[in-house]
């Protein structure tokens, strides 16, 4: 069919009518009556900062948190105070079972030689 008489293969069925009758845009965009409605363009052009992670960085998190510094170092404080008790903790489970181990063998010795 054609724009004025229907489709003789396709039941009512014309073609589509075109929405523009001038597709020159770059003329069109450049006339007197569009400009006048369109405001300037943006020349400045605005960046945008990257987004830190205050879980990795520690700026950030200060930035963020003021009080993240002293929790942080004071949980560290507390790691190295619990990793000594620890410490002192294994040394005297291991001098405890160094001392039952030599009464242990001074107790073997002792009847075998009689």
């Amino acid at each position: 069919g054609t724009w004025q008489k229907k489709s003789t293969m396709k039941k009512n069925y014309n073609l589509p009518m075109p929405k523009m009758t001038n597709t020159d845009l770059a003329r069109l965009l450049k006339s007197r009556e569009i400009l006048a409605v369109v405001r300037d363009p943006k020349k400045t052009v605005e960046r945008r900062k990257v987004r830190l992670n205050p879980l990795r960085n520690r700026q950030a998190m200060q930035h963020l948190n003021p009080y993240a510094k002293v929790a942080r170092a004071a949980a560290q404080a507390k790691e190295q105070k619990d990793i000594e008790a620890k410490n002192a903790l294994i040394a005297e489970k291991k001098a405890k079972r160094e001392a039952a181990l030599a009464a242990k063998k001074q107790e073997t010795k002792a009847p075998a030689k009689k």
